[in-house]
């Protein structure tokens, strides 16, 4: 069915898109100014005229102020345009954080390749024990009567469960505790970082029967593909796409640390726990579950850590992960049947089927799958593109791009000249609103300082302008310090949509240097917004041994406070700090690194022994 398209006869919401009242408006401006003159209104009167002709032109103004955003801040085709035009992160960039909580340091390890899962544990009795002395108000090693043990927080032990190809554990350990102290926290250490050792999970005897037309080798990979998810499970990783199509808004999907491999539901994390026991009512639901299996007559299930076959369930010890033996040990413990009679599986050909199955099961992240939404293209809409009010006039006012015949008398060509030169002064003001829209994109930018807030454009597009205006040199540059105050009030409203100010700021600073410094620091602080801001609890990486002195590798809450003092925050030695340094700065300790750490201890680093 075709839909009929119609124009609303209904008068603009906005005002200035409203001819009719903006004319209205004008007409009440012109009888409190000329009341006492005699006019009755009309459209014959040339006063009217040209109210109307400015009405239309302000009509045309606000039509393009109501463009979208997008259209509004887009660049002219061709134009260049880099970090200085910028006017937006983007989903990812500003709405991701540094690791927070344990399901933040959950996903970040899961995102590393051989990690299959993962687990944080808080350390609750550090090594060695410390005491406080009641008495002495100290802290001690020594337990006595007097004394009571000090637990600390912010210490954890990190349990991995590797994949079943990964061979080089230590290079896998080496790999996650480079991913930890990159992204630790303050106040926070990780003392430990463990691979789980496996206890094998075996099926010693199963009866199953089958339906006729199947292929008992498809039957066992897909039993043996179905059980080995169910003990060691893998998590999901989400696509932007995916997570889109199931109503999450970007602010949900994006809500946490940015990983490589895609996305991780927050929902499916929190199921994805380790088991500590295993039914054999699962186990037997699942085989149950596949197509052309008709009942499981018997099953029974044990683990290289127990001799004993258990029918109901089977304990499982939580210091291990729980993985399913080959299927090499596992096909001749399982009896198929059709009817009465026994078919067992070809080995051969189950491994066969496994591989194919679990190559069409395997996530093989795209490298081209969108990870980030991108920000909306606008089209170029020539914003300053402006037609002189003039050309709009009825031909005899002579004034347009006609103008008079060769046979108007001289008076008549002066009076047309006179009515343009009292219309450009509207011209002017209009042709400088309609550059400054254009300029929108240019002032809600991180942009360089020094940049212009007012923008005017020339008439000479309208007939009879150069010999009116016989500017023929540039107007001398206004050196006021009208820009940097109004740059400042721009940088204002744009750290303010992110809840941030410099308030504070302008006290620490002498009148004399505060506009040009504190514009420097402000497109500095917008610069680097999205690293300032999640990583404001982030701490510097102790391990890393090339970013010592002198390099960026501080603690997010000393980026940005640094940041909002305008300040270096570069990493000093302290054995610089002298009486003639004047530069401003700080150090932050974080207690939880000066804690003893015992030479015996597993847990210790060699950071700090």
């Amino acid at each position: 069915m075709t839909e009929n398209l119609t124009i609303s006869n209904a008068p603009p919401e906005h005002p200035g898109m409203n001819f009719a009242l903006l004319r209205q408006e004008g007409i009440k401006h012109i009888e409190r100014l000329g009341g006492k003159l005699w006019t009755d209104y009309n459209t014959h009167d040339p006063g009217i005229t040209i109210l109307e002709q400015l009405c239309y032109a302000i009509t045309d103004l606000s039509y393009r102020l109501d463009f979208e955003m997008k259209d509004l801040l887009a660049p002219a085709p061709g134009e260049k345009t880099g970090e200085n035009r910028k006017q937006f992160f983007t989903a990812r960039e500003i709405l991701t954080v540094n690791p927070l909580t344990i399901n933040d340091y959950r996903k970040l390890l899961i995102d590393i390749d051989g990690v299959k899962n993962a687990w944080v544990k808080p350390i609750k009795n550090s090594q060695p024990p410390i005491y406080y002395d009641s008495l002495l108000h100290t802290l001690t090693f020594e337990a006595s009567k007097r004394t009571k043990q000090v637990n600390l927080n912010g210490i954890y032990r990190v349990l991995i469960e590797k994949e079943k190809n990964v061979s080089d554990e230590a290079s896998l350990i080496e790999k996650v505790k480079s991913k930890l102290n990159q992204h630790r926290n303050l106040c926070e250490d990780f003392a430990s970082v463990e691979i789980l050792p496996i206890e094998e999970i075996t099926i010693n005897k199963a009866e199953i029967e089958i339906e006729e037309g199947f292929d008992v080798n498809e039957l066992m990979a897909q039993i043996y593909l179905d059980l080995d998810n169910f003990i060691s499970p893998h998590l999901q990783f989400f696509t932007l796409k995916e997570l889109l199509e199931q109503g999450k808004t970007p602010e949900a999907i994006f809500d946490g640390v940015p990983l490589e491999h895609g996305f991780i539901d927050d929902e499916k994390l929190d199921s994805f726990i380790k088991k500590n026991q295993l039914h054999t009512s699962d186990i037997i639901r699942i085989i149950l579950d596949i197509p052309g299996i008709k009942t499981v007559i018997i099953i029974t299930i044990s683990s290289d850590k127990s001799s004993e076959s258990e029918e109901w369930a089977l304990a499982l010890d939580p210091n291990l992960t729980p993985q399913l033996k080959d299927i090499d040990g596992l096909t001749s413990n399982i009896t198929f049947y059709k009817g009465q009679i026994p078919c067992n599986p070809n080995l051969a050909k189950a491994k066969t089927n496994l591989e194919s199955l679990q190559q069409k099961n395997t996530q093989t992240p795209s490298t081209t799958q969108r990870k980030d939404i991108p920000i909306p293209v606008g089209q170029y809409r020539e914003l300053s593109d402006y037609e002189s009010i003039q050309n709009d006039f009825p031909a005899t006012y002579g004034i347009g791009e006609i103008g008079l015949p060769a046979s108007a008398s001289p008076k008549r060509k002066a009076q047309a000249k006179q009515l343009q030169a009292y219309l450009m002064f509207f011209d002017q003001l209009l042709a400088n609103y309609f550059a400054q829209l254009d300029h929108a994109k240019d002032l809600l930018s991180f942009q360089t300082k020094n940049k212009k807030t007012y923008f005017s454009q020339e008439l000479y597009p309208i007939p009879g302008a150069p010999e009116i205006l016989n500017l023929e040199q540039n107007l001398p540059e206004d050196k006021n310090d009208i820009d940097k105050i109004r740059i400042n009030r721009f940088l204002d409203h744009l750290m303010a949509q992110f809840c941030e100010k410099f308030t504070d700021y302008s006290l620490l600073l002498y009148e004399s240097i505060l506009d040009e410094k504190l514009i420097d620091d402000k497109i500095s602080f917008l610069q680097n917004y999205p690293q300032i801001s999640a990583g404001r609890g982030k701490a510097f990486n102790y391990t890393d041994s090339s970013q010592v002195w002198d390099t960026e590798n501080v603690s997010g809450l000393k980026q940005r406070i640094c940041s909002l003092l305008g300040i270096p925050y570069h990493r000093k030695t302290l054995a610089l700090c002298n009486e003639s340094d004047e530069t401003e700065g700080f150090h932050i300790v974080e207690h939880i690194l000066l804690r003893p750490r015992s030479s015996n201890d597993p847990d210790s680093d060699e950071n700090f022994s």
